[in-house]
């Protein structure tokens, strides 16, 4: 991918690294918890000043597009207003009918908007979501995933979900957690899609291994801003 190209570029001369850095977006995947196939009911890619977000319109109570276009609109007006004001950042909306085609919107904004990176926290589950929502309604992940400007024979892909086991001196195995697999997705597209939770892991081994890398604890650990708890839905139990 270009990524590759513009690394070799900073390594050969590094002093154009900082004016010309990596731009970076953020992809994030929620599914259905209470069907039983747990399928993707929405999706959301940010990046600079603009967020994009999909979901079915199925998974609605609403009656019509409107209605549900109406109420993500006040929602975002109650619970976001202050974080997309600070970032000068406009939300578009878009409904559809099943998941894969709300997980072809988004990768097409990854070409739309081409980011160097684009990055989830622990990226696998995201990646293999994608991936059941396209097979299972029948879209071919390459013509997804590769540019737009591919032809269709040279088009691929591949979910590489990193390593899976590291091996001890006495040769025995032992399974990796998520945070030290590195997946990625293997296709002929402007950006490189990686796990921000694998890089945080790596990157900060030598410091030794934390209890959790969960997104909010790590949120915590850094002191910065974690997720949302807005009343509505608190009934549910967490992370559901």
């Amino acid at each position: 991918t270009p990524v590759v190209f513009k690394q070799l570029y900073f390594d050969r001369y590094p002093q154009y690294q900082e004016t010309e850095p990596y731009t970076m977006a953020a992809y994030d995947v929620e599914s259905d918890m209470f069907s039983e196939r747990q399928e993707v009911m929405m999706a959301s890619v940010t990046f600079k000043d603009k967020a994009y977000f999909a979901a079915r319109r199925g998974w609605y109570e609403e009656p019509d597009d409107e209605t549900i276009l109406r109420k993500l609109k006040e929602a975002e007006t109650t619970h976001l207003k202050e974080i997309l004001d600070e970032r000068g950042c406009t939300v578009q909306y878009e409904l559809f009918d099943n998941e894969g085609e709300v997980v072809a919107a988004c990768v097409g904004k990854f070409h739309e908007w081409q980011p160097d990176w684009v990055t989830s926290w622990n990226a696998t589950y995201d990646m293999e979501k994608n991936e059941e929502a396209l097979l299972f309604n029948h879209i071919d992940p390459a013509k997804v995933y590769c540019d737009p400007s591919i032809p269709d024979e040279y088009k691929y892909y591949k979910l590489d979900k990193g390593r899976t086991h590291k091996e001890k001196e006495n040769g025995d195995k032992q399974s990796l957690e998520p945070q030290e697999k590195f997946p990625t997705v293997r296709t002929m597209a402007s950006w490189q899609w990686a796990d921000a939770m694998s890089f945080y892991a790596i990157k900060r081994a030598p410091k030794g291994k934390l209890d959790s890398y969960k997104l909010e604890a790590i949120a915590q650990k850094e002191k910065v801003p974690g997720k949302m708890h807005p009343t509505e839905g608190s009934e549910y139990p967490p992370n559901t």
